[in-house]
C-alpha cells in the first residue's frame, strides 16, 4: 500500500524475537491458510471519514479489500456528512463496508467495533491506527485536559486498537499493523509537547507490539507522513 516509509523499510529494526529471559515460551497458535495479497482481505482504518484515514480507505477499497472505518465528531466539527460520502465511494467499488461511529479512547467501544468488523465482513487482516488529534500551545501554558485528551487519543487509542485484533491475529497466524506517527516524534517545533510526546510513544508501542505478535507472523510497523 503506497503509504510513506518511516526509514526502517519492509521489516523494522525492532521486528525481532520476543527474548527467552522475559519468561517461558508463549505457545503460538497454528497457522492456518492466509491467501496472499489485498483482494478479499479486511481492513480496519481509524479516522477513515476524511483527510489521511480517508485516501487509506480509499485505496484499500481500489486494491479490493473489504474496509471497516470509524469516525468521531468532535465539538465543531461534524464529519458524519463525509463519513457517508466515503461509505458511499467504497461501496461504488464493490467491497464491503462497514462505518461505524467509535471513539478509540473507549475499550469497550473498539471491541465491539472490531467484533463487528469480523462478523459482517468476515474477518480482519489489516489495522490502520490513524485517529489522531492535535492541540498545539506552548508547554507551560498546555491544561491538563489539553495534554491527556492527545495522549489519550493518539496512544490509548492505537493501544485499544492493536489490543482488540491481537487475539483475532495471533489465532489466523497473519496480521498488519500500521500506526500513523509523525516526524515530531523525534523532530518537534514549539508547542507541540503533548502531541510530539503521543507521537515518539506510539513509535514505542509500535516496537514493543512488534515484539510480541512478531512470532505469530503478524508485522507491525509505524510511518510518519
Amino acid at each position: 500500500m503506497p503509504l510513506p516509509s518511516f526509514g526502517f523499510g519492509h521489516r523494522p529494526s525492532w521486528e525481532f524475537d520476543a527474548p527467552e529471559a522475559a519468561g517461558a515460551a508463549i505457545e503460538e497458535p497454528q497457522p492456518q491458510p492466509i491467501r496472499k495479497g489485498w483482494r478479499g482481505k479486511v481492513a480496519i482504518v481509524t479516522g477513515g471519514a476524511t483527510g489521511l484515514g480517508r485516501a487509506i480507505a480509499i485505496e484499500f477499497g481500489k486494491l479490493g479489500s473489504h474496509v471497516a472505518f470509524c469516525f468521531v465528531n468532535l465539538p465543531g466539527r461534524d464529519v458524519t456528512e463525509q463519513a457517508l460520502l466515503t461509505e458511499t465511494a467504497l461501496t461504488a467499488m464493490g467491497v464491503g463496508v462497514h462505518a461505524c461511529r467509535c471513539d478509540v479512547r473507549d475499550r469497550d467501544a473498539v471491541e465491539q467495533f472490531v467484533n463487528d468488523t469480523k462478523q459482517k465482513l468476515g474477518g480482519v487482516h489489516f489495522l490502520i491506527n490513524n485517529a489522531g488529534i492535535a492541540s498545539d500551545g506552548a508547554l507551560w501554558r498546555l491544561t491538563a485536559e489539553a495534554w491527556s485528551e492527545v495522549l489519550d487519543t493518539n496512544v490509548t487509542g492505537a493501544f485499544n486498537c492493536i489490543r482488540a485484533v491481537a487475539p483475532i491475529f495471533r489465532t489466523q497466524h497473519y496480521g498488519k499493523v500500521v500506526s500513523v506517527s509523525a516526524h515530531q516524534a523525534d523532530r518537534p517545533g514549539f508547542g507541540v509537547a503533548n502531541y510530539a510526546a503521543s507521537k515518539a510513544a506510539l513509535l514505542g508501542l509500535t516496537r514493543a507490539a512488534a515484539v510480541e505478535l512478531g512470532p505469530a507472523n503478524v508485522n507491525v510497523n509505524a510511518v510518519a507522513p
